[in-house]
């Protein structure tokens, strides 16, 4: 089977599934944006980092550290929000 075949069956495959869901193109087009949104923060305080005086590595180090410290307290909100219900 050529790669062709196969990329234009998973296309019409995803084309199929977001005619029968319109819905679904709010969640590709939320997920993209948030995705979007993320890398671009990184890079920003990759940025900002380095603007400050931190070496490259060192940037990228505090940038992913705040990524972490970003997924551990929303993680703990989550937790918190649920245990309410």
């Amino acid at each position: 089977m050529s790669s062709e075949k196969i990329e234009k069956g998973l296309f019409d495959t995803v084309i199929l599934k977001i005619k029968q869901n319109p819905k679904s193109i709010l969640f590709i087009l939320v997920l993209f944006i948030g995705i979007f949104v993320t890398q671009w923060g990184i890079g920003l305080i990759i940025d900002l980092a380095q603007l400050l005086g931190f070496g490259e590595i060192l940037a990228f180090q505090v940038s992913f550290f705040v990524f972490l410290l970003s997924c551990i307290f929303s993680y703990f909100y989550f937790i918190y929000r649920n245990k309410k219900s």
